[in-house]
């Protein structure tokens, strides 16, 4: 469930920089509170529009921020700044691929992008569709982090694939590599199992136009068929790290078991061979 309050300039063009963190900070008032994949904060920081625009554009999109820069339609905004919003909004061209996805609700027209977006239209509107906005920015970041981190392991998983087959005494060593590789696969799940009800439809909490936005703007960003193909990338490293501990449990098992009958075997021919001396010395004293 997620909770929200407003934060909207009463009048003029105003910025926010919105951080989801773990705690809230001393004094602060949280925008919005989440409780999947796990509890964190919408807390926002005032700025100016000139401040927003001036900042750096990070390489890649942030994943726990939204940098929003909220513009009162008509003459409340100059055209000039109005223009400049924009601009920034196709600044810079993230890596990540994502376009800047554009919707037009009755009288505001939004702007969003991966950790960054611009509203414009009337205040009072703006007010409306904000908490939409912040949720869906935030489960949005949640699962390009997902995404991020099964991209980052997919190489190594394309490495550990051997082990899902026939393996030797060499694969042992990567025991303690499995045993970890398969708690963070588990782990990714459970955060995917606790996401993805929250971006396959937005809060009931939302009133009408916020909760239209987050559903227009899941649509825009594909978020159904990313769940899906992260579902199933999660499913294919749950697979391949199951078989790969059977198999090494498997391996693991047979070479006790063949160590210990080396041994018994060692053991019974140093017996004969003790009880032959022992006959042939008893047979020359005869």
């Amino acid at each position: 469930m997620t909770e929200t309050r407003s934060n909207v300039a009463a009048d003029g063009p105003s910025a926010l920089r919105i951080r989801f963190l773990k705690q809230v900070p001393g004094g602060a008032v949280p925008l919005s509170s989440f409780a999947h994949p796990y509890p964190r904060f919408a807390v926002a920081e005032s700025l100016s529009v000139e401040e927003l625009l001036a900042l750096p554009v990070a390489p890649e999109p942030a994943e726990d921020q939204l940098r929003l820069a909220l513009v009162p339609a008509g003459l409340a905004s100059p055209l000039e700044l109005q223009k400049r919003a924009e601009d920034w909004m196709h600044r810079g061209g993230f890596s990540a691929g994502q376009p800047t996805a554009e919707i037009m609700l009755r009288s505001e027209r939004i702007l969003w992008r991966p950790g960054q977006a611009l509203l414009i239209g009337p205040l009072e509107r703006l007010q409306e569709v904000l908490p939409g906005l912040i949720e869906f920015s935030f489960y949005e970041g949640e699962l390009r982090k997902l995404e991020r981190e099964m991209e980052a392991d997919w190489d190594t998983a394309e490495v550990d694939a051997y082990l899902t087959h026939s393996v030797d005494g060499k694969a042992l060593e990567r025991r303690a590599h499995v045993d970890e590789m398969t708690l963070q696969v588990t782990r990714r799940r459970m955060r995917f199992a606790r996401l993805e009800p929250c971006l396959e439809k937005a809060s009931i909490s939302l009133l009408g136009p916020a909760r239209r936005l987050a559903s227009e703007l899941a649509m825009q960003a594909e978020v159904i068929d990313r769940l899906g193909w992260l579902d199933d990338r999660i499913e294919v490293c749950e697979d391949l790290y199951e078989l790969a501990n059977d198999r090494l449990s498997e391996f693991s098992y047979f070479h006790r078991e063949f160590r210990l009958e080396f041994w018994i075997i060692v053991l019974l021919v140093a017996e004969v061979v003790i009880m032959s001396i022992d006959l042939w010395l008893t047979a020359r004293g005869h």
